[in-house]
């Protein structure tokens, strides 16, 4: 089984322990806190294997940083010249970054380069899934 499995399985059950904490009647505060502990050091731990090993972002991070739902706002076009016209799909995502100097060591050691900074970083990791970035100036910085 690979680690990013294996850590996952770890995580189901600790939210399991969890639930089964909260579930007592009453719920005991010297079960439910560390369980509750048990799960966050987990969740955090699932997202770094899983974004060292694969770059691809734990879903888990969404809950707590802005929210993301397949409710969303994407608007779908497609182009109408040339034989197959290409699909365009603009979504717009807001994307909060606390922890600038671990995406860059991250793209540094997924690409084998140099990388300045957090945009130049976002950069590599977008035009390895050949996405287009648009930044608003006054968001940057």
């Amino acid at each position: 089984m690979s680690e990013i499995l294996e850590a996952a399985d770890r995580l189901c059950a600790a939210i399991r322990a969890h639930a089964e904490a909260v579930s007592q009647t009453p719920p005991v505060s010297t079960a439910v806190v560390p369980a509750g502990y048990e799960v966050a050091d987990l969740a955090i731990a699932y997202g770094d294997l899983v974004a060292d090993q694969t770059g691809w972002s734990s879903p888990l991070w969404h809950l707590t940083h802005g929210g993301f739902t397949v409710d969303d706002p994407v608007e779908i076009a497609t182009e109408t010249e040339g034989p197959e016209p290409p699909t365009v799909i603009l979504a717009t995502e807001i994307l909060r970054l606390f922890d600038t100097a671990t995406l860059v060591d991250l793209a540094r050691r997924r690409f084998g380069r140099e990388v300045d900074d957090a945009v130049g970083a976002l950069e590599l990791f977008a035009a390895e899934k050949n996405v287009e970035l648009c930044f608003h100036p006054e968001e940057v910085g």
